[in-house]
């Protein structure tokens, strides 16, 4: 790792409290998530170090390990209790942050970095089982953003403040742009992720999911986060995702 990469780890460490720092013999975490994760995180991120790997691959991982990290800190910071029996799940810690960053070394869509982090950030404050995590970031790597972000207006559908998406089947929407390949894009992206069990489509009268779904039938205002999707909101925080991110999707849904 270059000098300069080293300085901006402890610089990132110093100003967010969390102490992190990068050398070529070994990785130390400081401050309050130090005992609770450090004996887990630190061989790892060594490990990772230590390997040959092009800049922006480096880039990328210290990138995640310090989103991570400040991440669990400032939960901690404002009052969040630990759940994670570092003792018992170490292993598994391990395994989940290892899984964290070589999905970050592997993403080619940058903007998909902060939310990859989140799955291990909220692994010591839930009750999902880290073998859940690890699931969530199996899907998350076959995820697009722009499919993360179909989950975050999905997964905010019906709630207060929430814009009301369109009760009209997609053959009956914008029948004069059929070559908006955008719009088409949206919604075969919508196809797919029910057919992996991560979106479903309700009935009219909500009581139970609609059985065989094609892209004509889709209506954005009856569809749900499934098991796989509450599971990828709830893991990688997509509530976090920015509304200009968001704005392009919501029209072509509304």
């Amino acid at each position: 790792m270059s000098n300069k990469n080293k300085k901006k780890i402890v610089d990132l460490g110093v100003e967010t409290g969390v102490g992190l720092a990068g050398a070529g013999a070994g990785f130390a975490i400081a401050g309050p998530i130090g005992a609770l994760l450090g004996p887990a995180i630190s061989p790892v991120v060594s490990d990772f170090l230590k390997r040959a790997l092009t800049k922006r691959e480096k880039d990328k991982i210290e990138k995640v390990a310090i989103m991570a990290i400040q991440s669990i800190n400032e939960k901690i910071s404002k009052g969040s209790k630990p759940k994670f029996d570092t003792k018992k799940k170490k292993d598994k810690a391990k395994e989940l942050f290892e899984g964290v960053l070589l999905n970050a070394r592997d993403t080619y869509e940058e903007k998909k970095l902060p939310l990859i982090a989140n799955i291990f950030a909220v692994a010591p404050f839930t009750n999902s089982p880290v073998e859940n995590l690890i699931q969530a970031l199996s899907i998350a790597e076959r995820l697009t953003y722009r499919q993360l972000c179909i989950l975050t207006i999905v997964g905010n559908n019906g709630y207060a403040n929430s814009p009301i998406l369109s009760d009209k089947q997609f053959k009956e929407q914008h029948v004069d742009k059929a070559h908006d390949e955008f719009r088409d894009g949206i919604y075969y992206d919508i196809l797919l992720m029910i057919n992996q069990g991560i979106l479903v489509q309700m009935e009219s009268d909500f009581s139970h999911i609609s059985g065989m779904v094609v892209i004509a039938d889709i209506i954005p205002q009856r569809l749900r986060l499934y098991a796989l999707g509450r599971l990828m909101f709830n893991a990688m925080m997509l509530d976090s995702i920015e509304e200009k991110d968001l704005t392009e999707i919501r029209e072509i849904l509304k």
